[in-house]
């Protein structure tokens, strides 16, 4: 597990060393029946692919990621996972036309709430946010994202909470130069 978090923090830091370390780790993982934490790693491991434009692979991974997760009945990032498949499928969609994407997040972010995970549900509704906005829907992106960070009273340095806040903003700005 040690290993696995040390490649998702070099992934995390753009360093693509990170790549091979949580391949390893996943591998380690699957070799020793550890199952606790292995979709999670998996979901790590596809945002880096993604992140370093390897779509194809990302896809093969989350794909997966939730298989795994749902076969082994590890439910609690299932969210998470739904959620970056549709940032994989909004990378080579980008305006979402078939509405794919949306429908993912809008999946991850019911769960997220059935589950009381407000994070995770912050991180997918950002996701959706962010679609409206490329889609040139600028109206919806505060009544998607609003009302759920809206709900955290602590935590607003963490960078999800900074990006959700700077978001919102700069659609708030764009509106009054239209009002």
């Amino acid at each position: 597990m040690a290993r696995g978090l040390h490649g998702a923090l070099l992934v995390e830091i753009e360093n693509p060393a990170g790549l091979p370390i949580l391949s390893e780790a996943l591998a380690q993982l699957e070799r020793e029946h550890i199952g606790m934490r292995y979709p999670m790693f998996a979901g790590m491991y596809a945002r880096g692919l993604l992140r370093f434009g390897d779509h194809v692979r990302a896809l093969t991974a989350i794909e997966d990621a939730l298989v795994w997760s749902k076969a082994h009945d590890e439910l609690w990032c299932i969210s998470e996972l739904v959620r970056i498949k549709g940032e994989i499928l909004a990378t080579s969609d980008e305006l979402d036309p078939r509405g794919v994407s949306e429908a993912l997040y809008l999946h991850a972010i019911e769960v997220a709430q059935q589950q009381g995970a407000l994070f995770l549900e912050l991180r997918a509704a950002k996701s959706l946010a962010r679609l409206k906005l490329r889609q040139g829907k600028t109206a919806l992106v505060e009544s998607v994202l609003s009302p759920i960070y809206d709900k955290f009273t602590e935590g607003f340095e963490i960078v999800d909470l900074k990006e959700s806040r700077e978001l919102l903003a700069s659609v708030r700005i764009a509106s009054r130069k239209f009002d």
